[in-house]
């Protein structure tokens, strides 16, 4: 078998026919790839929806689970994998027509064990035009991960590659559970172990913006624990950024991420209901770990400046709180 799309779905129903029609308009035999959903626990009727397309469909396996979160899901997705490569699919994203078999040729020609593409990120959920100039068509450079991560800005979905199915059941390293921007954390750590890896610069996946995700829920229990999870994966991608800087790693495009998580803490901890004290101590838990206070070039806007600036100091920040809370 070529290719198993792995799609982790809790309470996917509003979406997951578009999702689950999108992946099956493509060119690629259906004895040549498995479609593996994992129903996370949904309590909508995603998992009926799932149940009458795997009637029609026979590459299509259901498996269901109490609710662990969409890391534990995708976990069990590589565990379960048969094709000889993985292709990890959100259940309320979309991707091109007719891509998967040119993907999997590219892939598996080139060797490749990681195989990028670019994504969108959208509201739109307007039917995806197929592309006009064959995947083939499009020049790739291979290189070692090492090379890989520092040659250029690679994505940070888990959702916008082609992993090797072997490669990844053989490394040790999985998405840590129960965090948000995990996947970015898991690009971060694997692809400098690929001995081969290439990048495809053509949009092939579309991230729809969903206001219930846990990115973007702003429930006051949903954004602390939004806080603390960037706060603990900040310093987590900040070890590993360390590790491969040590092993003579360009690490430029980590430290931009890095940077970028930085001001998100900032910026969430500005809004959110979090005591003083509270922010007091994840300033600590962050200076433990050389990563407060923050560089000035965390923020690359004037406003975020500005915000930068009084974070970094502590009566500023509370007299900047005071006035705007």
């Amino acid at each position: 078998m070529k290719l198993s799309i792995i799609i982790p779905m809790y309470n996917a129903a509003q979406f997951f026919e578009q999702c689950l029609l999108s992946i099956l308009e493509q060119n690629i035999l259906l004895s040549d790839y498995e479609i593996i959903i994992i129903n996370d626990g949904s309590t909508d009727n995603s998992l009926e929806i799932a149940e009458s397309f795997a009637k029609k469909h026979k590459n299509i396996a259901i498996y269901s689970q109490k609710n662990s979160g969409v890391s534990i899901t995708r976990n069990k997705g590589i565990e379960l994998a048969k094709g000889e490569y993985i292709w990890f699919i959100d259940g309320d994203d979309l991707i091109v027509p007719n891509v998967a078999l040119d993907l999997y040729n590219i892939a598996s020609e080139n060797n490749l064990d990681a195989l990028e593409f670019k994504f969108i990120r959208t509201k739109s959920r307007n039917k995806i035009r197929a592309l006009k100039k064959p995947l083939s068509t499009y020049p790739i450079v291979v290189e070692n991960g090492k090379d890989f991560v520092g040659s250029h800005n690679f994505g940070d979905s888990c959702c916008a590659y082609l992993w090797r199915t072997t490669f990844l059941k053989n490394s040790n390293i999985r998405f840590i559970p129960n965090r948000i921007i995990e996947d970015m954390t898991f690009n971060a750590e694997i692809l400098p172990t690929t001995k081969r890896a290439a990048f495809l610069p053509v949009y092939i996946y579309r991230y729809v913006i969903n206001p219930k995700s846990l990115w973007t829920n702003t429930a006051p229990v949903a954004f602390r624990k939004s806080i603390d999870d960037f706060v603990h994966m900040t310093i987590h991608y900040f070890e590993n950024m360390k590790k491969w800087k040590k092993r003579g790693v360009n690490t430029r495009f980590m430290e931009k991420k890095k940077l970028s998580n930085q001001f998100n803490i900032a910026k969430r901890m500005a809004v959110s209901d979090l005591s003083f004290k509270q922010m007091e101590k994840y300033k600590a838990l962050l200076k433990d770990h050389q990563l407060y206070p923050f560089p000035n070039e965390t923020g690359n806007k004037p406003m975020s400046k500005v915000l930068i600036y009084f974070f970094n100091r502590k009566y500023l920040f509370y007299i900047y709180l005071s006035k705007t809370l």
